[in-house]
């Protein structure tokens, strides 16, 4: 992991830790910082994106019977 810092002297992973409030992995606060394709850095909204990912990723698919279900409408 590259060790940019912040605008107040903090390394990056500081930053975002504190942003979202969680600490992480090293692996997965790595994969959260890595640079967009383009090269440029993440923004806190590309940071919660590749979080939202990388829980599908790890997440169990839903039943496909759990999907067609539909709830009841409520008044």
């Amino acid at each position: 992991m590259t060790t940019r810092k912040s605008r107040g002297g903090r390394p990056a992973r500081d930053v975002a830790v504190r942003h979202i409030g969680v600490e992480f992995p090293a692996e997965i606060a790595d994969r959260i910082l890595a640079p967009v394709d383009d090269g440029r850095v993440k923004t806190i909204t590309d940071r919660m994106i590749a979080l939202v990912q990388l829980a599908l990723e790890n997440e169990p698919a839903i039943p496909a019977q759990a999907r067609q279900e539909e709830l009841p409408m409520t008044g």
